[in-house]
């Protein structure tokens, strides 16, 4: 697991290769190359992501940013954006990857086979060769017709911190402290318990 881990050992650790990851991938060598980082072993390298898919994977994998480490933040704004910090001096980098193999000639038929729930064998054939041209296409893509940096448009997070965690009074399980939820009762209940009443 490091920055100049190969494709095909990201996709071991993703699971399967598919456009998402590919995207992933394009994005974590840029974001090493940029910041002149190597993977992060502790909080080093810091990661924002602007959404949950694929190619978030990658970013763990090359990057060393997780969320049990606390260098890995998520910003579910379902774009393609991945902001990165180095942690020594606060210098960052926002990438965005323009989405140009949403547009190919396979697109319409794409979206269909991976959203249909059964498909016959000819259909599974047929997606894997759709995915496989669109991840060679992805890895091969010229960076600078997709790939777009600027300056960050965040503040890089705070450091990973521990907090104290107390019972909830209704469920009796542990609670980190940043997220008890008290109601007019003056009772501590976890996010679930406060949910239900």
């Amino acid at each position: 697991m490091k920055t100049d881990a190969s494709y095909e050992e990201t996709v071991e650790f993703h699971g399967h290769s598919c456009p998402g990851l590919a995207v992933g991938y394009r994005v974590a060598r840029v974001a090493v190359r940029e910041l002149l980082v190597e993977r992060s072993v502790d909080e080093e390298l810091v990661a924002v992501v602007e959404n949950d898919a694929c190619g978030v994977d990658a970013v763990q994998y090359l990057c060393g940013c997780t969320f049990g480490k606390g260098n890995l933040r998520f910003l579910d704004h379902g774009k393609p954006v991945y902001t990165f910090f180095r942690r020594t001096d606060g210098q960052g980098v926002r990438i965005y990857a323009e989405p140009f193999h949403y547009e190919d000639a396979d697109d319409a038929r794409f979206v269909e086979l991976v959203t249909k729930p059964v498909l016959t064998l000819e259909e599974q054939d047929e997606r894997a060769q759709i995915t496989a041209r669109r991840v060679q296409r992805i890895l091969t893509h010229p960076e600078d017709k997709f790939i777009k940096l600027s300056s960050p448009q965040i503040a890089m997070p705070s450091p990973a911190r521990i907090f104290s965690s107390e019972n909830c009074a209704d469920c009796g399980e542990r609670i980190m402290s940043t997220r008890v939820q008290q109601k007019e009762t003056g009772r501590a209940l976890c996010i679930p318990c406060a949910e239900k009443t």
